[in-house]
């Protein structure tokens, strides 16, 4: 007798055939049926489904043999897995060498004729092979051949499917646990976020007061003693003021900012065009001494909640009349859209433009791409904007070049 080889690829073989997930499984009625197919086709009393693994044969289905596994190297299906052709046929294992002494010929099941097709993975590696064995001589005709080939492709076809199936409840359970993992953290982010706008708008209260005191005691120094100071100390005075001016404003835009959101807006049929027109006209200085261009498209009347828009729509017309080249005139044009699940607004402008690697940082609160002597500002707005489209459920993003404008846009879902 002599003992199979390992496949020449034997480690990607396992590990295509473990893939499956079908080794030490319960019997399964449709692999039953084929293996009892099998023997009926060819006339023989045993037909198996065997796969081969490390060390053994195990028969996934089989008829008119007990055992379920048998050691790989008594295995004739191990010796048909090393074979270029997909069929493997020993006529008489009596006279063949590879057998003779094998215990599955001298003794129970006592096999001598042996034909069998390989099982291969959709990789092409060969896992084992669906086979018929009789106790005497035999030769399968050519139709009993071609069966046995239909056959080896079905058992493929079941476990290809049975793969699937495993590879997604797989992909559900870990679907589950990253919605889970998700849920947690949306939860854990929702209450960080809460707790942090508690804290910004106490803060923010609670600074005012000895601010206010740091202000207004600066003042009455500069006055009382300002016939006494030299201008080195009218100098210091200044500074600290300011300073104490910038802070004051900095903690009313932080207020600002902590309590967007807060107060519930109903929604109500708003006319596009007129809300535009009245933040025109709100803007109306700027726009004449900026001499500003504001082209607004053809508008329809919605259901929405007007004032988070309208906050929206004043911010980014604001910074487009703002962010123009010296001696350029702003040229804005305010358009809509609508698709089947949300509103599409956009703020176009001729403006200064924006570099790509700034797109997520000015939306960021405080967060300013020019010094305050080039362009006004605490890098507020967009900041603003964002926290009020995402608290509609909606989106903002920008479109820019430098030096050719930007275009920004915000959704809102339809409800």
């Amino acid at each position: 007798m002599l003992n199979p080889a390992n496949h020449k690829e034997e480690a990607s073989r396992l590990a295509a055939l473990n893939s499956y997930g079908i080794l030490d499984t319960m019997p399964s009625s449709d692999l039953d049926d084929l293996a009892h197919l099998a023997s009926v086709l060819c006339g023989t009393p045993i037909a198996l489904i065997s796969l081969i693994d490390e060390k053994r044969q195990w028969f996934k289905a089989r008829v008119g043999m007990n055992p379920v596994e048998t050691p790989r190297e008594f295995s004739f299906c191990a010796h048909a897995i090393l074979q270029d052709n997909d069929l493997f046929v020993v006529p008489d294992a009596r006279e063949d060498e590879r057998f003779a002494k094998n215990p599955l010929v001298i003794d129970d099941p006592y096999i001598v004729f042996y034909a069998g097709v390989l099982l291969k993975s959709a990789d092409g590696y060969p896992l084992g092979t669906i086979c018929v064995i009789d106790n005497a001589p035999k030769t399968l005709s050519n139709d009993q051949i071609y069966a046995l080939t239909v056959l080896s492709r079905q058992v493929m076809h079941l476990l290809e499917l049975k793969k699937s199936k495993i590879e997604i409840t797989l992909l559900a359970e870990k679907q589950n646990l990253l919605n889970t993992r998700l849920k947690k953290s949306n939860k854990d982010l929702a209450t960080s976020n809460a707790e942090l706008e508690e804290f910004a708008f106490a803060a923010s209260h609670d600074l005012q007061e000895p601010l206010r005191m740091v202000i207004s005691f600066m003042t009455q120094i500069e006055k009382k003693y300002a016939d006494i100071m030299d201008e080195r100390g009218k100098k210091y005075i200044e500074f600290a003021l300011g300073g104490a001016k910038r802070m004051r404003q900095l903690i009313l835009y932080l207020l600002e900012f902590s309590t967007v959101g807060k107060n519930d807006h109903s929604r109500a049929d708003v006319d596009l065009k007129v809300l535009l027109q009245k933040i025109i006209q709100q803007n109306r200085v700027k726009i004449q001494v900026a001499r500003a261009k504001v082209l607004v498209e053809d508008l329809p009347v919605i259901n929405i909640e007007k004032e988070p828009l309208t906050q929206v729509l004043q911010n980014l017309i604001s910074n487009a009349i703002k962010f123009h080249p010296p001696g350029a005139s702003p040229e804005i044009i305010i358009s809509f859209r609508k698709t089947k699940r949300c509103w599409i607004f956009s703020v176009k402008d001729n403006g200064i433009g924006i570099n790509s690697a700034d797109f997520e940082k000015i939306f960021f609160i405080f967060q300013r791409l020019h010094l305050p002597d080039e362009y006004a500002g605490e890098g507020l707005g967009l900041a603003i904007s964002k926290k009020i489209v995402n608290n509609l459920g909606g989106k903002i993003s920008v479109r820019s070049i430098p030096g050719m404008g930007s275009e920004f846009f915000f959704t809102i879902p339809i409800q």
